[in-house]
């Protein structure tokens, strides 16, 4: 954000952060796209990688291959109409999480009885969509992640301290009771939350993850470390270098200049 103001020659804003539990699975698609004889072909992949026998990731491909074709045709039209995309010709991803027994350890969701895919984004072509709650089939465990309650916080790029401390609070008690698990009568430990712009949702840089301290991948001493130190330090030159004198020094140097004060 502070390259994109930076670049723009704009203030720092304040945006909006949705955040979903972040669940320890592995990411997981269903496709769909036009064939040879021009019908709708359905495929399963892992994050980058068309799934074959050779290759079945976790199982996930027996999985998707025991969805009926007509449920999958229901789950596709809903994804697109319910995000206002005109899915003809492009291939339409449904990326997800594939959790529960065999997939992670460490977690609450791995005592699920059942392997789900839990959906959190739509990708058409190479180009993501978004996500809407609509988008699942539940009796075929497809779920999706906006079914549990979410969380709000705004950031002030200025000022990002309190929205920190906010989003570590959050990420500390989704640790403690994944949400996620609870929801299907399993209580124990979470991973974290998975964060996304609500001003920008499909803008992927604007995409970031916190993780409580069981599931940090680095030591460290806060879940969300944003520098304060060099904010203090910013703000500290500045109330010392631009005292109201030099400021109206410099206005008094612009109109010796002939040029307008803007």
């Amino acid at each position: 954000v502070r390259i994109w103001a930076e670049k723009t020659g704009s203030q720092l804003p304040t945006l909006t952060f949705q955040g979903t539990p972040k669940l320890h699975g592995t990411n997981s698609g269903i496709f769909r796209e036009k064939g040879g004889d021009g019908t709708f072909v359905f495929g399963a992949q892992s994050r980058k990688q068309v799934l074959t026998k050779a290759n079945q990731h976790y199982e996930f491909l027996p999985f998707v291959q025991s969805i009926p074709k007509d449920e999958l045709k229901r789950l596709f039209d809903t994804a697109c109409h319910s995000l206002g995309i005109d899915c003809g010709e492009d291939r339409v991803t449904l990326f997800g999480e594939l959790i529960g027994p065999g997939v992670q350890r460490g977690v609450a969701i791995s005592s699920l009885q059942e392997r789900q895919l839990v959906i959190f984004q739509v990708a058409v072509g190479s180009e993501y969509a978004g996500n809407h709650i609509e988008i699942a089939l539940p009796e075929c465990n497809i779920h999706n992640i906006l079914s549990v309650d979410t969380f709000a916080v705004k950031v002030d790029f200025s000022s990002p301290e309190s929205a920190a401390k906010k989003m570590e609070e959050i990420t500390l008690a989704v640790e403690k009771r994944c949400p996620w698990a609870a929801k299907f009568g399993v209580e124990g430990v979470g991973e974290g939350i998975v964060w996304t712009c609500k001003e920008r949702p499909t803008d992927s840089d604007l995409w970031f993850k916190t993780k409580g301290q069981k599931h940090s991948e680095k030591v460290k001493k806060k879940v969300i470390e944003v520098s304060p130190e060099k904010m203090k330090s910013i703000e500290e030159c500045v109330e010392k270098i631009l005292t109201g004198a030099r400021l109206e020094k410099g206005l008094d140097y612009l109109k010796e200049q002939g040029l307008t004060i803007d």
